[in-house]
């Protein structure tokens, strides 16, 4: 694949990612295209497509001891594994009963933990306050990674900034959308759009930022092959 096809690549899934919103206005009454619902198209859609994330960095990581690039392994070993859960939990709405299974796993650990947060003014969705320093520990460690990985061109880590930015961005939207006061108010469907939206579009980016990693390893190594 030439690395010009990336851009096609990446303007092909946002189209799909705003014909599937249009979709659900389109046919408001079909659970079947409804971005609030789980277990259904949009839902399918965005799961497969962070699987296809998590499979194209195990290529990645196949590929780099070829190309005696030692450097990213342990990068894409994470990257992998974070976007296998991250699809694995879309298509199970794990996160949707997070709360549940660590109550039962922790006993009343979590029921404290939770506590600290509602005391301090917390009122939105629990699962946020599970995951959120998975993301900011991951954030931490892409931002370090982005730096030291040297074999990323521009475009690479701009692909990977946009899309990682629009992946936090949903963290915001859906504390503000689940907060007593907003959740099913006049609001809440506008909400849930930006949400889906900015997290369909975030891992189009992100997955394209993997092909194009994918298509610079089989570049080169084709380079090599010819060469020899």
């Amino acid at each position: 694949m030439k690395k010009k096809h990336i851009k096609y690549i990446l303007l092909t899934l946002v189209v799909i990612d705003l014909l599937l919103l249009a979709l659900s206005f389109l046919f408001p009454t079909m659970s079947f295209f409804n971005i609030d619902m789980e277990s259904n198209l949009p839902t399918i859609y965005q799961g497969l497509k962070l699987i296809l994330i998590g499979s194209s960095s195990l290529l990645i990581l196949l590929l780099l001891p070829i190309a005696s690039i030692k450097l990213e392994r342990f990068f894409w070993l994470f990257w992998s594994f974070m976007f296998f859960f991250l699809g694995v939990d879309e298509l199970t709405q794990l996160h949707e009963n997070i709360q549940t299974y660590v109550r039962e796993l922790t006993g009343q650990g979590s029921v404290v933990y939770e506590e600290v947060f509602t005391d301090l003014g917390y009122s939105s969705t629990p699962w946020l306050l599970y995951y959120m320093f998975f993301f900011i520990l991951s954030t931490f460690f892409i931002v370090f990674a982005a730096r030291k990985l040297k074999d990323l061109d521009k475009s690479s880590k701009l692909f990977l900034a946009i899309g990682w930015v629009l992946f936090l961005s949903v963290l915001l939207v859906e504390y503000i959308n689940t907060k007593e006061g907003i959740m099913f108010g006049p609001s809440y469907l506008i909400l849930v759009s930006i949400e889906e939206l900015l997290e369909m579009v975030g891992a189009s980016f992100l997955f394209v930022f993997t092909v194009s990693r994918v298509t610079d390893l089989l570049n080169s190594l084709k380079s090599k092959l010819l060469d020899s």
